[in-house]
């Protein structure tokens, strides 16, 4: 079996006949019409894994198909017969496929240093033995872009940089102006138009009035685990925390002025997240025989580990993130509705009666 066919995993066949979508590769009277690859994101996408040298294996056929209409396969087939992609040399498979630890056992079989930066010691091996990286490493099909590609693909990163760029800052404005609806448009119109969407069946293209309604509560509500932060700082940290939840990032630093203080027991992302978090909350149902059993993490602190397993009463939950809680990583209690009857769960539990 060839390069080709081993790298594709298939033999060499024409490739498969796709029907219908934009970009796409269509067959005509057994006459292949290549994908015009330069106009399409997803195309882009896909050799952007090649840049500095990749291996077809890693791509999920299942992923990229529906987003490249064709298959895997015919795609970079293609690519590989206009030149696009092009097998990569000893130096250039080995750069993008041997780890660190590998890269060190192999300067030590050969006597040589192992200090320095991997990149570094893969070149030292190379520049030493190159027999030596071609045995340890076996066979492994590597391919990597063109010129032209690598010049086209980079282009099209610095294009989407500059598109997130211009999105963020645009949120960021109205945000600080408090105008959520247009906020999460602007974040939904830039996830709308990516090749993969951020999250898991989220429609980008609807308003969505929870986000809406949760940024409401942020910018209104005070949560008391936070009643130590200067009342200076809870806009600007509202204003991150938003940031924050709109563009699901673990942290709001980017967005923070700085100095911030913020509160003593938790740093900056962590008081912003306790602000999502309460603003995230669920409303709580005073429907005759509802109840809620708390859940708490595995290295909660003391004081959140004494709600663990209780049930409360609606008029009775306390307030979460639970404000004594003095982790480091803040509360991450989970509050969870159930209708069951109250003196059988607590039975359960092993808990009095309530």
């Amino acid at each position: 079996m060839g390069f080709i066919s081993r790298l594709l995993g298939r033999d060499n066949k024409t490739p498969e006949k796709e029907t219908g979508g934009v970009g796409e590769a269509v067959q005509h009277d057994n006459v292949r019409t290549p994908t015009v690859w330069q106009d399409s994101p997803a195309h882009l996408l896909l050799l952007r894994h090649f840049l500095d040298g990749g291996q077809a294996k890693h791509l999920r056929d299942e992923q990229w198909r529906p987003v490249l209409n064709e298959p895997v396969p015919d795609a970079l087939a293609r690519f590989i017969a206009e030149g696009v992609l092009v097998q990569a040399t000893l130096a250039q498979s080995a750069h993008a496929t041997v780890n660190a630890h590998q890269a060190k056992e192999m300067a030590r079989n050969l006597g040589l240093k192992v200090s320095g930066r991997k990149s570094e010691v893969i070149q030292r091996v190379l520049d030493a033995s190159p027999d030596a990286v071609q045995t340890a490493m076996g066979t492994v099909d590597v391919l990597i872009c063109g010129q032209e590609a690598t010049n086209v693909v980079q282009r099209y990163l610095v294009r989407c940089s500059a598109a997130k760029e211009a999105m963020e800052e645009a949120t960021l404005e109205l945000v600080k102006e408090h105008r959520f609806v247009e906020a999460a448009q602007c974040v939904g119109r830039y996830e709308a138009a990516q090749v993969f969407g951020r999250g898991i069946g989220i429609d980008w293209s609807s308003d969505r009035p929870g986000t809406v309604t949760q940024l409401d509560t942020m910018f209104t509500v005070s949560p008391k685990i936070l009643k130590e932060l200067d009342r200076a700082e809870l806009e600007p940290l509202r204003v991150g925390a938003a940031m924050m939840m709109l563009l699901g990032t673990n942290t709001a630093k980017k967005w923070l002025p700085t100095g911030m203080k913020g509160v003593a027991r938790f740093d900056l992302d962590t008081a912003a997240r306790m602000l999502v978090f309460r603003a995230s909350a669920p409303a709580i149902s005073h429907k005759k025989g509802t109840l809620y059993r708390v859940f708490g993490a595995p290295d909660s602190c003391a004081a959140c580990k004494t709600f663990a397993g209780r049930l409360f009463k609606p008029q009775e939950v306390p307030e979460f993130p639970y404000e004594h809680c003095s982790h480091v990583m803040g509360c991450r209690c989970l509050l969870s509705e159930t209708s069951d009857d109250i003196d059988a769960l607590s039975r359960e539990l092993g808990l009095p009666e309530l």
